[in-house]
């Protein structure tokens, strides 16, 4: 089974894994033998997809010290294409395996030729340019990011009547020819080439920079490229739907560099091209039958489809008619009547753009029907990352129809014993075990309809960005087991609790626990439990690295918010509340763990203990360590004594105790302090610092007060 949480390590692990899996599909592409069109379209969309992914790691560089929530957002980002990597990883690795098992000369000049020729098989090259497709859109949408440090909406405009006078010299000294494309995405100046480049959101508020820079480049008659994702008609399409001024800017562009050759990816850009149609009906050129679905013109698509000519195809650089004509359903019925074995396009539904508050959302709705009639395959993608929660109900009320039809059938099919096996602990519908009771099935000679055959070997409870509202859809549909060990034996809390990056995951982790998820489990090859690993997100969660610049009377209330909801669902065992008592008196002295080093790692369980760390560590802090382990007996005994709610006597005896012992200083040793000042060193008492998570327990107020009054 693949690991949902797979990640490499971190946002930079990530991208250079992009960059190294792209640039691995970019030199097949090139390098088939005999190139289609297909492959030519692959090369160009990996080559873009890699310079996306620098510019998302410059970007990341650029924000982490000006602006760090920013660079905690894109980070998060970047962590969310490793699904796409692992779907892309596939097909290489096998061919990989395959070359390292061919071993005589000539099978392997033989193998070298099939892979010149065409190694990936039909249906392979269909998931990896929709994979690839998918990482375009989340990298353009990262790198339109709102809130960048540099150029903003008020400093935009400025920047750009400052570069014009730099585009004139360079003109001039022959470093930019007439032939160069714009693209918006590095923030530098190529001197070889002088391509220019730079990186804003396209937002309504940065439009008028950007309308600025891309009217004087076109006035200039410098060219944009739509082949790149970065062109700025592309992205500008991509960002918002448009207003009349974006309009005019999309129409002078389209005068001076062509009409758009490209099928829209969203719902956004599809509604700003049928926007371009009816303003200018030769400004997108396109097959016939892609301008008939965009028109939504029933008798033009009507005739195509009768004529034995049309369509010519169905899909065009990866988008299909089926995607083009989502909300227009009496276009997706003809689609569908017309060609009956036509390719259903799997996993079109994530990140589609169109949301509850559009005027057709009721259309989607009912093509979203017609599809799941017509036997649409449901992927995790399709709940987990869907932009419309009607949409999204849909699905999740589909699946679980389809799951309860598949466990019946393996119940009436299965051993009692050997179903037990298979779901692994699974008391509700069928989850992260469902492709096992499908293999089993199929194994057994079973004819199993395809629509019940599930799309993934994935927990639904495993999206990184699934909301709290959709858990409890999951959950409320019969999928109730959120908390169970998957393979290598992680549960989907413990992959959450080491994928925090703000507190949109927090609400996962919150929804989790006050389900009854367990944080006192022990990680796979580990003697930590997912509440220490918890603990060691706690800094990106809460902002404790950010020193006491930031909010900290909001940044405490949601540390609170956080630990009250731990602490209800474990009131009642006093083991649990000795060790969450032990392990924010150990956070509050600001010591270190001696119990795991793997855990700074992502995922912890697929790395090893420096146990040489670990001595250096436990040498260093041998006598806190005492000291620690006195104050939190005398927690212990306090709590069990006064038989206070647990919060409670955090607030009221554990912070007031943390405040004085943190306050205590060495006595004075007015020898001791004459002897060193003969060493040229003077002694002086340093200022107390509470830790944060110290503060958090209370506010800023009581703090404040009680350093007063020790001082």
């Amino acid at each position: 089974m693949s690991d949902p949480f797979s990640i490499t390590g971190s946002a930079v692990g990530v991208i250079s894994l992009g960059l190294s899996v792209c640039g691995e599909i970019a030199r097949y592409a090139r390098n088939v033998q005999g190139q289609t069109d297909d492959m030519k379209h692959l090369a160009t969309k990996a080559t873009n997809i890699r310079s996306l992914l620098r510019g998302l790691d410059g970007l990341i560089d650029e924000t982490r010290s000006d602006s760090p929530e920013v660079a905690a957002d894109l980070e998060s980002k970047a962590l969310g294409l490793q699904v796409y990597l692992d779907r892309l990883k596939r097909p290489i690795d096998q061919f990989n395996e395959a070359q390292v098992a061919t071993t005589s000369v000539r099978s392997r000049a033989r193998s070298t030729l099939n892979k010149a020729m065409y190694h990936f098989k039909k249906e392979e090259l269909f998931e990896v340019r929709d994979c690839l497709h998918s990482m375009e859109l989340d990298l353009t949408t990262a790198l339109n990011v709102p809130g960048l440090p540099d150029l903003t909406a008020r400093e935009l405009s400025e920047e750009v009547d400052n570069w014009i006078p730099l585009l004139q010299r360079a003109a001039e000294e022959g470093k930019m020819r007439l032939s160069d494309e714009i693209f918006l995405y590095e923030s530098s100046l190529s001197a070889m080439d002088f391509t220019f480049y730079f990186l804003v959101p396209f937002n309504l508020d940065t439009f008028p920079g950007i309308r600025k820079f891309v009217t004087y480049m076109l006035d200039h008659n410098v060219t944009t490229n739509y082949r790149n994702a970065s062109s700025p008609l592309r992205m500008l399409c991509h960002a918002y739907i448009w207003t009349e001024q974006e309009l005019d800017l999309a129409s002078y562009i389209i005068e001076k560099c062509g009409p758009i050759n490209w099928a829209p990816r969203s719902w956004i850009e599809k509604i700003n091209m049928q926007c371009l149609l009816r303003r200018h009906d030769d400004s997108i050129d396109l097959p016939s039958e892609f301008l008939a679905v965009l028109r939504e013109s029933e008798t033009d698509l009507q005739g195509l489809l009768e004529s034995k000519l049309a369509p010519s195809k169905d899909s065009l650089n990866g988008i299909t008619l089926i995607q083009v004509a989502m909300g227009w359903p009496v276009g997706v019925k003809l689609l569908m009547k017309a060609q009956p074995g036509i390719r259903i396009p799997e996993s079109y539904h994530a990140g589609s753009g169109i949301n509850d508050e559009e005027t057709k959302i009721d259309e989607y709705v009912e093509c979203s029907n017609i599809l799941l009639g017509t036997g649409y395959r449901i992927s995790n993608f399709d709940i987990v990352y869907n932009s419309s929660n009607m949409v999204r109900s849909i699905f999740i009320q589909e699946l679980a129809k389809r799951r309860r039809k598949l466990l019946d059938i393996a119940e009436a099919h299965i051993h009692p014993g050997e179903l037990c096996d298979l779901r692994k602990g699974e008391t509700g519908l069928p989850d992260a075990y469902a492709t096992a009771l499908w293999a089993a099935l199929i194994s057994k000679g079973h004819e199993m309809d395809q629509s019940l055959r599930p799309f993934e070997e994935r927990s639904l409870f495993c999206g990184y960005d699934i909301s709290p509202v959709s858990l409890d859809k999951i959950y409320e549909a019969g999928f109730i087991d959120f908390d169970l060990p998957l393979e290598g034996e992680y549960t989907p809390l413990m992959g959450h609790c080491a994928y925090i990056y703000g507190y949109t995951d927090l609400e996962r982790i919150a929804w989790m626990i006050s389900k009854g998820a367990s944080i006192f489990r022990t990680l796979p090859g580990s003697n930590s439990t997912t509440l220490h690993l918890l603990n060691t997100m706690r800094d990106v969660i809460f902002g404790l690295h950010l020193g006491r610049e930031r909010n900290i009377s909001q940044a405490a209330s949601s540390f609170r918010w956080f630990l009250e909801i731990m602490i209800d669902h474990n009131q009642s065992k006093l083991e649990v509340c000795h060790a969450i008592i032990r392990n924010l008196t150990f956070d509050g002295l600001s010591l270190s763990h001696t119990c795991c080093t793997e855990i700074r790692w992502f995922p912890p369980w697929k790395h090893v203990r420096d146990e040489s760390d670990l001595q250096e560590i436990r040498e260093e802090q041998t006598v806190p360590l005492e000291r620690f382990e006195k104050l939190v007996s005398e927690f212990d005994a306090q709590f069990d004594a006064l038989g206070l709610p647990l919060m409670d006597f955090l607030q009221e005896i554990w912070y007031e105790r943390m405040i004085k012992f943190l306050s205590e200083r060495d006595k004075y040793d007015l020898e001791h302090n004459e002897e060193t000042r003969k060493l040229g060193i003077s002694l002086e008492v340093d200022e107390i610092e509470i830790p944060l998570v110290v503060q958090y327990i209370c506010d800023q107020v009581r703090v404040v007060e009680s350093d007063c009054e020790d001082s």
